[in-house]
């Protein structure tokens, strides 16, 4: 696990990421989904349990919040057929960067 190749892929790939997130969030204000926070605490939760970690503390902070904001849930809710054709394209663009992330890095652990 000392290879500096991947640390450093990786650090490109994350840093990539950040960079079309702070940019098309700039650009396309969206308000907040709480459902999704609710859904990520939950998820939280379940791996902090099965993993023996400190996400427990965190999926606790999201589901309050998402559970907080309930009424919120369908007014902030938007669809795949909601957003634009750029917005759709960037989507696509940085799941597929995420999945080749993924990819590569269970391939450099199965090798």
């Amino acid at each position: 696990m000392n290879n500096p190749v991947l640390f450093i892929a990786l650090g490109i790939v994350v840093a990539a990421a950040l960079g079309f997130t702070i940019y098309f969030k700039r650009k396309y204000k969206r308000p907040t989904d709480f459902r999704a926070v609710f859904v990520m605490g939950v998820a939280f939760i379940s791996i902090g349990a099965a993993s023996n970690n400190a996400l427990i503390p965190a999926g606790i902070i999201f589901k309050l919040v998402g559970l907080k904001n309930r009424s919120k849930w369908k007014a902030n809710r938007f669809r795949w057929s909601d957003l634009s054709a750029e917005e759709k394209r960037v989507k696509i663009i940085f799941l597929s960067i995420i999945l080749l992330a993924a990819f590569g890095t269970l391939m450099y652990f199965l090798l």
